[in-house]
This record gives C-alpha cells, structure tokens and sequence, in this order.
C-alpha cells in the first residue's frame, strides 16, 4: 500500500504509523515508541502521553519490546507486533499479517495465513475474501469477536446495522483537517488519509474503499451490502451514535479513547457487552483486559 505522504497522515514513512507531528506514530517501527504513548511526539500530539496511554500496564496495547501485548490476554504475545519488521502490521507467526507488507496478504482477506488474529473458527477471516464470512458479522463463528447479538455485524447491535454506527457527524476520529474523517462520512477524504492516492481507507464519499486498491476493492468491500462499512445507509457512520458524534472524539479529555458518554462503547451493546466494554472507565481503552477469543476478563 502506498504510504500517505502529507502532514497527518496514517501512515508516511515506510514502517511508521505516523511520522509527523499528528502521526499516529512517528519512529519507524512504531505502534509505540517512547514508554508507552500511542504516539511519540512530546506530549501535544500524542494519542496517550501519560499514565492514559491505550496501555500502560504491563498487560497493555504495548507494554514490553513491541507487543500488541505481551502477556496471556493481549491480541499478541510475540515481541514483533503491531509493526515490527518492513510495514507488516504483523510479522511473525501470530501477528495480525504474517507477510512483509500486510494489511491484506492475499486476495483481499484480512487475514490469509494460518497464524492471523484468527485462523480457525476463531479466525477474525477465514475464507480468502473475508472480512466476513458469512452473513455481515465480523465473526460468525461461535468464538467470534461477537458471536450472536453483539457481533460486530450481524444482528441489530452491530457494530454498523442500525444507529449505532461509528460515525455520523462531522466531528470524526479527528474533528478538524486531521481529522480520521475530515467530510461527512468518509474515513478519509482529503490528501491526509490513511492512504492518499487510489489506495485510500476512502476514496469515495461514503465507502470505506471504492477504488481497486482499497482495503476491499469490489466485492470485497469491508461491507458490500446494506451493511458496508460504507456503501449504503448503514455506513461506518450514519446515523448519530457512531464512534464519535461530537466533537469529543477519539480523544476529548484527558487521554481517553473516549471519555463521555459517546465512547468507542457506553451502552450494552457496545463492542464488548458488559464488563468488557473497550472502555470501562474513563480514561482507558481498557481497563480489563478481554482475550480475542472469549470475552473473560482478566
């Protein structure tokens, strides 16, 4: 994929994440490069600077070398995590891409190989254009993210079916020209996307990929019916409870992923039910730790 090469992009230099100042990482081999900050500028520009980092216990997004996470219930346990080697998200075996320049090593499947977040029934993708594989849930078998109810998408409180959708309004993962969405509903629209050129999250107004090179090019949308992450009325963002609907967005506050009450989860129904909520309390992305694959809690 091509790297995005403006000032606030997702990605800019070969392994980054972010380089710039707004950068979601800005070393070469980021997820996190100082302590345990999402990113590494200072402090202004940082997605978690201080003790509110996504992580920063020792069961964090990262809390050793450069773990996803390192111990039992982290989304990895290799030290070669989220970007490790050339631009994999993941490079070795239980990483989320196995190949060197993942994001999709394959056809268009998040995940191909045998080792990805989910290889078998629990595979976050199995067949080879997954992102689903049946119906419209993230997961469809019975160990998926969200099996019945809950499933990312399938049923009424998915991820994206009804109102509750990612985004609706204008102030998105960033509220302004940096903003993760900078129009209505796009993930990205202008030249600071997380992908500038044909290789866009958005190229389009409302899809999440409608050019070839999109993280599903045709068929393979993330969504290619009523549910697409964006295609149709049930977009990533439509409606009002998206992940952000006002201008609190990814973070308001102090260092939250979200702090009020429109947090990436508040309801039952979020992307973790109950105690499992991504946010539980007010300023972590976790504060109890879910495995992939069920939903205990440490």
């Amino acid at each position: 994929m091509e790297a995005a090469v403006q000032g606030n992009c997702l990605h800019t230099d070969s392994n980054c994440f972010h380089t710039n100042s707004n950068c979601l990482h800005t070393d070469s081999n980021c997820f996190h490069s100082n302590s345990n900050c999402l990113h590494t500028d200072s402090n202004s520009n940082c997605l978690h600077t201080n003790s509110n980092c996504l992580h920063t216990d020792s069961n964090c997004l990262h809390s050793n070398s450069n773990c996803l996470h390192t111990n039992s219930n982290c989304l990895h346990t290799d030290s070669n995590c989220l970007h490790s080697n050339s631009n994999c998200l993941h490079t070795n075996s239980n990483c989320l891409h196995t190949d060197s320049n993942c994001l999709h090593t394959n056809s268009n499947c998040l995940h191909t190989d045998s080792n990805c977040l989910h290889t078998d029934s629990n595979c976050l993708h199995t067949d080879s254009n997954c992102l689903h594989t049946n119906s419209n849930c993230l997961h469809t078998d019975s160990n998926c993210l969200h099996t019945n109810s809950n499933c990312l998408h399938t049923n009424s409180n998915c991820l994206h079916t009804n109102s509750n959708f990612l985004h609706t309004d204008s102030n998105c993962l960033h509220s302004n020209s940096n903003c993760l969405h900078t129009n209505s509903n796009c993930l990205h629209t202008n030249s600071n996307c997380l992908h500038t050129n044909s290789n866009f999250l958005h190229t389009d107004s409302n899809c999440l990929h409608t050019d070839s090179n999109c993280l599903h090019s045709n068929s393979n949308f993330l969504h290619t019916n009523s549910n697409c992450l964006h295609t149709n009325s049930n977009f990533l963002h439509t409606n009002s409870n998206f992940l952000h609907t006002d201008s609190n967005c990814l973070h308001t506050n102090s260092n939250c992923l979200h702090t009020n009450s429109n947090c990436l989860h508040t309801d039952s129904n979020c992307l973790h039910s109950n105690s499992n909520f991504l946010h539980t309390n007010s300023n972590f992305l976790h504060t109890r730790v879910v495995t992939v694959s069920s939903f205990e809690s440490r």
